[in-house]
């Protein structure tokens, strides 16, 4: 008996060996119906993401969109026509003239003209014009005028033919001389001559500063100094060899240069503007004075 039951229960641990209880141990096969379930609910997963990239990138590029138009708009209600540019500009120059406190002051003087021929008188008037382009352009114009201008004259006349619409021009035209101009403003007057021994330094709002209204293709030297001397106005040079080189090259380099310190009315116009808003001398100058004079800036040289 004892032998029988030695062998049941031998036999027992041998079947719990090969069958043991714990199912867990074995890995079922998935069927065919659960894998295809499987990859359509992985599909489905794909699906969502890629439509919720989609729907960002979407949202991202309609921002983007408004953006654009909102921009295209301001832009389009900051555009103005011709006319209401023209009216734009009228209106700052007015404003000009009518408190010019903290303008810059130019003044051209007309009173050389029985020195000039009708060519030098036409290459003025086209100077002037030149001046008064600049100034319309300009984000803080110039009290810009005229003076010792006869409106009889035969320059008045050919500043006319030069310049269409001369006479509609917002600009202080006067027959006076400078001094009855600026009688109570004299020891305020800085004429700008190439012969002056004092460079012009600083740009100054109660300061008038006087262009000589002189073309002179025979270059007779200190035509406006000597008028100053008599007139006792202080005159200035523009800086030029203060802040521009003379460029020197060879001998055959050299000769194509003059180092004339004379400039055209409308380049002194366009310094002075260029100082007064900028506050540099070296572009200013470098940008106004023609290269075939020879001189350049130090960063250049």
């Amino acid at each position: 008996m004892d032998e029988i039951e030695k062998l049941q229960t031998r036999t027992d641990s041998i079947e719990e060996r090969e069958c043991p209880t714990n199912f867990t141990e074995f890995k079922r096969k998935r069927s065919k119906t659960e894998k295809k379930y499987e990859r359509y609910r992985k599909r489905i997963e794909n699906y969502k993401i890629k439509k919720k990239r989609k729907k960002c990138l979407s949202q991202e590029n309609g921002e983007k969109v408004e953006r654009e138009l909102k921009e295209k708009e301001q832009k389009y209600e900051n555009f103005l026509s011709k006319k209401q540019m023209k009216e734009k500009i009228m209106e700052r120059l007015n404003q000009v003239y009518a408190s010019s406190g903290n303008s810059l002051k130019i003044c051209i003087d007309c009173s050389f003209i029985d020195k000039m021929s009708s060519k030098e008188m036409s290459r003025l008037a086209q100077q002037i014009g030149r001046c008064y382009a600049t100034n319309k352009s300009l984000e803080h114009p110039v009290h810009f005028s005229l003076c010792n201008l006869d409106a009889n004259s035969n320059f008045y006349k050919e500043l006319c033919r030069v310049n269409d619409g001369f006479e509609r021009y917002i600009l202080e035209k006067t027959n006076q001389s400078l001094i009855e101009k600026f009688s109570d403003k004299k020891e305020n007057i800085c004429y700008l001559s190439p012969d002056a021994d004092q460079y012009l330094e600083d740009i100054d709002t109660e300061k008038i500063y006087v262009i000589g209204g002189l073309v002179d293709e025979t270059v007779n030297k200190k035509v406006t100094l000597s008028k100053c001397n008599d007139l006792k106005i202080k005159t200035y040079a523009l800086p030029i060899e203060k802040y521009l080189s003379r460029k020197i090259g060879d001998q055959e380099e050299n000769r194509k240069y003059n180092y004339n310190k004379i400039l055209a009315i409308n380049q002194v116009f366009n310094v002075l503007a260029h100082v007064f808003e900028h506050k540099d001398w070296v572009t200013a100058l470098d940008t106004n004075v023609p290269k075939r004079k020879g001189f350049i800036s130090h960063k250049s040289s």
